[in-house]
């Protein structure tokens, strides 16, 4: 967070917000597999996307980026897409962001 606080604000223009879990793998291919293919609804990791959001500007466009390959396969990407993004008001409501 000390990062993000010090990086100068104006800079910042538009943020892709999807949540994670708390282990982040090690190896590069797990890696770029977690970023393609298994990103979290917002709130339902370990990242404390609250604090980050309100530690940006409040101008700041909010993107929801949800690639999640099972639960596209599972529900489809239009229900997918939707639920993603009421899940990701819900959380910003609940955590007093508007």
């Amino acid at each position: 967070m000390d990062e993000l606080r010090s990086t100068p604000k104006n800079l910042i223009k538009i943020v892709h917000v999807c949540d994670a879990g708390r282990e982040i793998p090690s190896d590069k291919e797990s890696l770029v597999h977690t970023g393609r293919a298994e990103r979290l609804h917002v709130g339902e990791g370990a990242i404390n996307i609250a604090e980050i959001v309100k530690n940006l500007d409040e101008d700041v466009i909010l993107c929801v980026e949800m690639p999640n390959l099972e639960r596209v396969k599972q529900i489809g990407p239009v229900e997918h897409a939707r639920r993603s993004l009421v899940i990701a008001k819900e959380y910003f409501k609940r955590n007093g962001i508007d």
